[in-house]
């Protein structure tokens, strides 16, 4: 069985605000799936910002195929823009990744977000 290749990405917008839960539902997430996921992380950042360290390493991961599956624990994880979550959701099915936000109480949509090139 081939392992798939996934990026977990998790950020907080204030510095008193804490990752972990984020964290521990992604990897028992990715856990549950046999995957082995890479972490990527920005602390105290917000995502009303289109750059951010740790989103810059995981894009970088997604388009270079180092990573094949994007997990975050919702959208707005990500970003805060309509146009930036769609300029991303569109760059998916380009680079022919996936995209799967593990908290659906939080969407807008119905299950999970899924972006084929």
């Amino acid at each position: 069985m081939t392992k798939q290749t996934v990026a977990i990405y998790a950020r907080v917008s204030t510095t008193d605000q804490t990752l972990d839960a984020q964290l521990r539902d992604l990897r028992s997430f990715c856990e549950s799936r046999g995957w082995e996921p890479t972490v990527f992380t920005d602390h105290g950042i917000s995502g009303a910002k289109d750059s951010r360290p740790g989103w810059n390493q995981c894009w970088d991961s997604l388009q270079k195929g180092r990573c094949k599956v994007l997990v975050v624990h919702a959208l707005d994880r990500i970003g805060r823009s309509l146009p930036h979550l769609v300029s991303i959701i569109n760059s998916c099915g380009v680079i022919s990744r996936k995209h799967r936000p593990i908290d659906r109480r939080r969407q807008d949509v119905g299950g999970d977000i899924q972006c084929h090139g």
